[in-house]
């Protein structure tokens, strides 16, 4: 190891400055410490080139498998980031078919009952038909079941949802 004096002497040729003596301990203790360090660094850079080796081979298919073994996590990953994409954009496609749907009639909730309590049967000329029966009394009405036919004005209403009147 140098001594105080060696140190000195190397800082003011170097940089033409006088340390001194304190400068030059403190010189001497990172010298030290950078030694230490640098050995550890040069061991890591040692070992990392050793486990780093070229992969050879005339085989597709090991050269495949070797591949997949290097990248294959990153590529399920991918994959998997891709087909999540994917879905949502169909998912958000069909959201705003049905949102264009439901903005172009007035009122779609009124129509719910009707949705889910109607009988649709598809005849064999083409027709989709919503099949409902005449209300066995004009006061118990089922929306989606049942209709009430006005003699006078030759109309067919069809309750699509109730609400009490007494509210």
């Amino acid at each position: 190891m140098e001594t105080l004096d060696q140190i000195r002497a190397t800082a003011k040729a170097q940089h033409g400055y006088d340390v001194g003596e304190s400068g030059a301990m403190v010189l001497a203790v990172l010298s030290t410490h950078m030694n230490g360090h640098r050995q550890v660094i040069e061991q890591a850079t040692e070992k990392i080139n050793a486990s780093t080796r070229a992969f050879q081979t005339d085989n597709p298919k090991s050269a495949f498998w070797y591949g997949v073994g290097k990248n294959g996590v990153w590529a399920a990953v991918g994959l998997m980031v891709v087909g999540m994409f994917g879905l949502f954009y169909s998912q958000s496609m069909v959201y705003q078919q049905k949102e264009a749907l439901l903005a172009q009639y007035p009122n779609p909730q009124a129509y719910r009952f009707l949705m889910q309590n109607g009988q649709l049967v598809q005849q064999a000329t083409g027709w989709t038909e919503l099949i409902l029966t005449l209300a066995p009394n004009p006061d118990d009405l089922i929306a989606g079941k049942h209709y009430r036919y006005n003699k006078k004005r030759h109309q067919v209403s069809v309750p699509l949802y109730y609400t009490d009147p007494k509210h």
